[in-house]
């Protein structure tokens, strides 16, 4: 499992330096900086408070957007501390890390909002799983450092406990096509409808890509897909006729 750790517009040098720090701590060395404040890398802030994660500052990325340090995620976790209808069901750490380190998808990217005010809603509905770290109530926002840092330790807590198991995890382009489809057939037979039909969507979408799904589940999907399709087109076709779901009506 390689694991990429995400920064949604960092602000502070100090900041950084700390989480490079935290995640060489860990055994994490894949950083990337979303439209971070000019100059943040280089600052010498964030190379003394990153000590021996100074390979992680001189490794790390910038991208512009948060779609782009996404491309080749499988798994991707928002971290966040509020939720919400628009923000999908939440996983707490210990849960979200027991699925994760289970499940085993081949790339993760685990992102981390702004300072002052953490991962927006349109962002978040970019990741896949909502994960919320406990805190207590009256103080529930933690300092973005040590949000990775506690995040990187149970990781390694749980991968060095359990032996998980290696599945081939469905492509991002595979995903994309399925979502497309499930789309299309949904809006076919008008269980996606009218002005709500967008936000329908997204609530599907979210609940099909907790399940994480490999290869082999995404063309099951896919195989499914096409045959209500067939259906559709062939009314008075059954499930004995020999024509094969997974070779008509490609996309």
């Amino acid at each position: 499992m390689d694991v990429t750790v995400v920064l949604v517009e960092p602000r502070f040098a100090a900041n950084v330096g700390s989480v490079a720090r935290a995640m060489a701590n860990f055994g994490l060395h894949d950083l990337v900086l979303v439209n971070p404040a000019p100059g943040l890398l280089q600052h010498p802030q964030a190379q003394n408070l990153a000590r021996s994660g100074t390979p992680v500052i001189e490794r790390a990325r910038t991208v512009a957007t948060l779609e782009e340090a996404l491309t080749h995620a499988h798994t991707v976790l928002g971290f966040t501390a509020r939720g919400g209808k628009q923000r999908g069901d939440e996983l707490q750490l210990e849960a979200a890390v027991s699925r994760l380190v289970t499940d085993a998808p081949a790339r993760v990217a685990a992102v981390f909002g702004r300072e002052d005010d953490g991962l927006r809603t349109g962002e978040m509905a970019l990741c896949h799983w909502a994960v919320r770290i406990p805190t207590e109530e009256p103080c529930p926002s933690l300092n973005l450092s040590h949000a990775v840092a506690l995040w990187a330790y149970e990781l390694k807590r749980q991968r060095g406990a359990t032996t998980s198991r290696n599945l081939a995890a469905a492509a991002p382009n595979d995903l994309r096509e399925l979502q497309v489809h499930l789309q299309r057939v949904l809006t076919r037979v008008e269980f996606l409808r009218g002005n709500r039909a967008e936000r329908m969507m997204g609530h599907i979408w979210r609940f099909v890509m907790r399940r994480t799904p490999d290869a082999r589940e995404a063309r099951i999907l896919r195989g499914i897909l096409r045959r209500t399709e067939t259906y559709l087109h062939h009314p008075t076709r059954r499930s004995g006729s020999s024509d094969r779901s997974d070779e008509v009506h490609r996309p």
